[in-house]
């Protein structure tokens, strides 16, 4: 109530789970109720966070369902932006520190999906939750397939910085002598004027060169 008669007296816009009579958060309480009954809403409405919160049960094929504690925090822009996600017990965040990363989580037991740019989510799909849950369900396992082998199973970028500079490589064909001279544009530690000359060493104008692909990354890389 608190909430409400702040937005009220200062004129603020309402929170996304508010608009439209809470018709997308109705609709997504329907798609979790379908598919993951065992997970349930709760709205904070003094901080107006959303939670989606409850206890998956992975099974990796050998017949014994492993229990994890999921809980998933929906940004203040959603559905504009995808909700993150938490190992909550946590459970393998009790590892050691040094397998955090190779774990794609961070010391916060966040789960790293995918590399932000590389993101899946759709702001207009009305099943892009229920997507979203799918693919978490598949970070699970994939962590307890890690606690067997010691190995990430399946595709990865490197961590942090040095996951954008792959994907930065990777838009340029592979280049990476090419992409290491254009990612300081891409990732804002360098400007170069339309008129100048492009970084590549082509000897033509940016503007006529690799300007629109620098654009196209910088647009995909703010995503994160």
């Amino acid at each position: 109530m608190a909430a409400k008669w702040f937005h009220q007296k200062a004129g603020r816009a309402k929170p996304w789970y508010e608009k439209d009579g809470r018709a997308r958060l109705a609709a997504d309480k329907a798609l979790v109720v379908e598919s993951y009954p065992v997970l349930a809403f709760r709205v904070d409405e003094d901080l107006e966070l959303v939670y989606l919160e409850g206890t998956l049960a992975i099974d990796s094929g050998c017949g014994i369902a492993t229990l994890v504690e999921t809980k998933l925090v929906f940004p203040r822009d959603y559905p504009h932006s995808e909700p993150a996600a938490y190992d909550a017990a946590p459970r393998f965040k009790a590892y050691a520190e040094k397998d955090i990363k190779d774990r794609h989580l961070s010391s916060d037991g966040k789960c790293c999906l995918w590399l932000p740019p590389c993101s899946p989510w759709s702001a207009g799909d009305p099943n892009a939750l229920r997507d979203f849950l799918d693919q978490l369900v598949v970070f699970w396992d994939r962590q307890l397939i890690y606690d067997d082998t010691g190995k990430w199973p399946g595709p990865a970028y490197l961590h942090d910085q040095d996951g954008y500079l792959q994907f930065v490589a990777e838009q340029f064909g592979g280049d990476v002598k090419l992409a290491g001279v254009l990612a300081p544009l891409v990732l804002g530690r360098l400007f170069v004027g339309r008129n100048q000359y492009c970084p590549c060493g082509s000897h033509r104008k940016f503007k006529l060169c690799h300007l629109w692909k620098v654009e196209e990354i910088r647009r995909r890389v703010a995503r994160r």
